[in-house]
């Protein structure tokens, strides 16, 4: 039997060899990890590729690396939006806070040493005979709240996008809109007034820019209203011109409290609902029904270990090392211990997880 320190050497060097391409940032593919791999048959799949991405810089900020290769990375998938789209809009602007969720496809296989990458961003974009219609390419509120944490606390420089991304959702009160398709929607359907004293001939193009919005929402995931004041007080805490809460907070403060103390732990119980807490536990250190979200999460995370789990383990790096110390560390590790020696005979999934828990485990309780 290996010990955990083994087992997570394995992992560790598995993750970096197989589930994602640490190359030159500027390239395509480069450091948006795989969700899982199938080596038997040299088969990767991405799955959602920012959240992998946030995954991957928590990950890294636990190994103390710097650069700034992530936030060009980032900078990339913004990019790569607005170039799928290239030469169909009215204007060169660059929506900041509008980007896919990643930017690998199938002939980039050997960069990730497999033959082939299933990505349901490319499929859908590119409209293989693969593609799931009910799949978004594009970035939806999931994302964002799974990207807050890393963006804000590690030192790679991505503080102003994060502040993009909540900007562009804020200023279109809380709905997330492809800019670029609702740019063509509106130069194909918008007529400027045809009477010349409202509108001179030679102000019609710039009447159409002045009239434009973005309306055409992100098929899923794009309603933020009831997670407004989250996304807020994040926005706030970033520093710089301050956005209004009050209003968004008489709300959000109540339906946070039944979620996490009615809903989730009991209704969903009784009627056999799937559980997500994601969400607003991504934003509890911003923004809580009380001024005891540290404690909450650890007692969470406690509980959790009771069932031989892990509760929102992505959120652990985060925590004060004051509360971290009330974790129940013995049991912390006997859980870890449980985790299942590498197997490559079978499909794995990505063991991102693992690999933070353990250097969380490693840091704190000096395994």
């Amino acid at each position: 039997m290996k010990t955990l320190k083994e087992k997570y050497v394995e992992y560790r060097d598995l993750y970096y060899k197989y589930f994602v391409w640490m190359g030159d940032a500027t390239k395509p593919g480069t450091y948006i990890p795989l969700s899982r791999v199938d080596l038997v048959n040299g088969l990767g799949e991405i799955g959602d590729g920012t959240i992998n991405f946030a995954e991957l810089l928590t990950l890294e900020h636990l190994l103390n690396r710097k650069g700034t290769m992530y936030a060009t990375a980032f900078t990339r998938l913004v990019y790569a939006a607005k170039n799928y789209f290239k030469g169909s809009f009215i204007t060169n602007k660059t929506y900041d806070g509008f980007f896919v969720r990643d930017d690998i496809n199938p002939l980039m296989a050997e960069k990730f040493n497999l033959e082939y990458i299933d990505s349901m961003a490319y499929n859908s974009l590119k409209l293989t005979s693969s593609e799931d219609p009910c799949y978004s390419p594009f970035v939806s509120q999931d994302q964002v709240w799974n990207l807050m944490l890393p963006m804000f606390f590690t030192d790679f420089g991505l503080q102003n996008r994060l502040k993009s991304i909540l900007d562009y959702i804020i200023v279109n009160k809380h709905k997330v809109y492809n800019p670029y398709l609702s740019e063509i929607l509106h130069y194909y359907t918008f007529l400027p007034s045809m009477n010349e004293k409202r509108v001179k001939p030679w102000d019609r193009i710039y009447n159409r820019m002045k009239h434009f919005k973005p309306n055409i929402k992100v098929k899923r995931g794009a309603n933020n209203w009831y997670f407004s004041y989250g996304f807020r007080a994040v926005y706030n805490k970033l520093g710089g011109a301050q956005v209004k809460t009050f209003w968004h907070k008489l709300w959000y403060i109540p339906f946070i409290w039944l979620a996490d103390r009615v809903y989730h732990p009991y209704i969903c119980k009784w009627f056999n609902i799937r559980v997500k807490r994601t969400s607003y536990y991504s934003m509890g250190l911003f923004a809580w029904y009380n001024k005891g979200f540290e404690k909450r999460y650890i007692k969470q995370f406690n509980k959790a270990l009771e069932k031989g789990e892990f509760f929102e383990p992505q959120i652990l790096p985060y925590i004060s090392k004051e509360h971290r110390k009330n974790i129940n560390f013995e049991k912390f590790k006997e859980v870890m211990e449980s985790y299942p020696e590498l197997d490559i005979s079978k499909p794995i999934d990505s063991p991102v997880h693992f690999l933070i828990l353990y250097n969380i485990l490693n840091m704190d309780y000096c395994i």
